[in-house]
């Protein structure tokens, strides 16, 4: 026929030079076919099981084209005009089917694109989250063990603090234990201190008779001395009355020598020891009142002088203890004052000890947990921030994956539609559902 020759495209050479490929994509169909879900980043499916048996081409297309083919090779001599309308409206129909399988083909190109870029954007979200995980539960660990070592250190410095407080509770034992010592030594030393104020008491009350003895003894003195005196006045007029008074008189001046030196002696230990003079008047006062006296005897004198030196004595054995127990006293209030300034010494530096430790322990412990605090706070930061990102992506990339399941829908129904104008065409067999 001369449309055969003229260029015009009839459904054998349309046949012959532009069939349809078949859309088959081999592994990839089966990929996708044996790939039920693609897991997102919180391990949600992305695309479930789909047909994608419309995407590998129609059988039943390519055998209708082969039989529109195998009819127009044998009706190529026939000159019937139905046979050639209906060959030319085979033809048209074939190229506008042509027209739509290009269509198609693109479609499921762009389809397979999409796809092929959808997965690959889950496998790499996929292995971002698995990254992120792996950097959470790193730092997890880091985490743990920082918090591991902050409670060991702490632990370390609760045992510490319990031994500080142990040896603070022993030296406040021993320090009580030395006060109730030094309260009990003073309490002895006051007792001493009474004993020897009631000693001296005694010792001032005993001086105090003494002097008084000694007083009455000194004005015993001054008669016997106005009695010599007188008797030495009688001895001077019986010399002037004869011999025998003479040497009377001699042994008179002599026992009067004697007495003056004993008396000058009882002075000179009387001005020693302290005690002034009862009479300080003028020889001649004294001799008038010497002479008014009553007589003492030598041997009364001599025992008296005897008893003041007894006193002396007694008197300065007295000051001698006096001024031992004095000492004492003086000794033990000075061992006293020391070992309260010792005592006094230890505790300040125990209290500087204490502080020093729990200052440097506190401040230790204080910056420790200033530092991990501040750890754990930028590790809750970054994990909120990796969390908040996290959900961000997989929000987006649901929407996407909603995106492309409406697209694959849409793409779907115009293959339906496509299919049902095909079958819907006189010159096609219906196709089985």
């Amino acid at each position: 026929m001369s449309s055969s020759h003229d260029g015009t495209p009839t459904p054998t050479t349309i046949r012959v030079r532009d069939m349809v490929p078949t859309p088959m994509w081999g592994n990839e169909v089966l990929a996708l076919k044996t790939r039920h879900s693609c897991e997102s980043t919180d391990g949600s499916f992305i695309v479930g099981t789909e047909d994608l048996s419309s995407f590998e081409g129609d059988d039943s297309d390519e055998k209708l084209l082969a039989l529109l083919g195998d009819l127009a090779l044998g009706a190529e001599e026939t000159e019937d005009p139905t046979a050639r309308a209906l060959l030319d409206q085979c033809g048209a129909l074939w190229e506008e089917v042509h027209v739509e399988a290009e269509a198609r083909w693109e479609l499921q190109c762009r389809l397979r694109r999409e796809l092929q870029h959808l997965q690959d954007r889950s496998h790499w979200q996929h292995a971002e989250s698995g990254a992120f995980l792996q950097r959470l539960s790193v730092a997890r660990e880091a985490l743990a063990e920082k918090i591991q070592e902050a409670s060991s250190e702490n632990q370390t410095l609760r045992q510490r603090l319990l031994r500080h407080r142990a040896e603070e509770e022993q030296l406040q034992c021993g320090l009580a234990q030395n006060l109730r010592h030094l309260s009990a030594r003073a309490a002895e030393l006051r007792a001493a201190v009474w004993e020897v104020g009631v000693d001296q008491a005694e010792l001032v009350e005993k001086l105090r008779r003494q002097t008084e003895q000694q007083a009455l003894l000194q004005t015993e003195l001054q008669q016997e001395r106005v009695k010599t005196w007188r008797q030495s006045t009688d001895v001077v007029m019986a010399f002037a009355g004869g011999k025998e008074s003479g040497k009377e008189l001699e042994r008179e001046e002599a026992d009067r020598v004697l007495l003056e030196s004993q008396l000058a002696e009882v002075a000179s230990r009387a001005a020693a020891v302290g005690i002034p003079p009862l009479c300080d008047e003028e020889p001649e006062v004294a001799e008038a009142v010497l002479a008014a006296a009553d007589v003492v005897p030598y041997a009364t004198l001599l025992g008296h002088l005897d008893g003041v030196e007894e006193l002396r004595a007694a008197m300065e054995a007295l000051e001698g203890s006096c001024a031992q127990a004095t000492a004492q006293q003086k000794e033990e209030e000075e061992k006293l004052e020391t070992e309260q300034l010792e005592l006094s010494r230890l505790t300040t530096e125990m209290a500087d000890a204490e502080a020093t430790v729990n200052g440097q322990d506190l401040d230790q412990a204080t910056s420790l947990v200033s530092v991990l605090c501040g750890e754990l706070q930028s590790e809750q930061a970054v994990l909120r921030e990796e969390r908040s990102a996290a959900g961000r992506r997989r929000d987006l990339f649901r929407a996407q994956v909603e995106e492309k399941r409406r697209e694959l829908a849409r793409l779907r129904e115009m293959n339906d539609r496509l299919v049902e104008d095909l079958n819907s065409k006189g010159c096609f067999k219906h196709r089985k559902p």
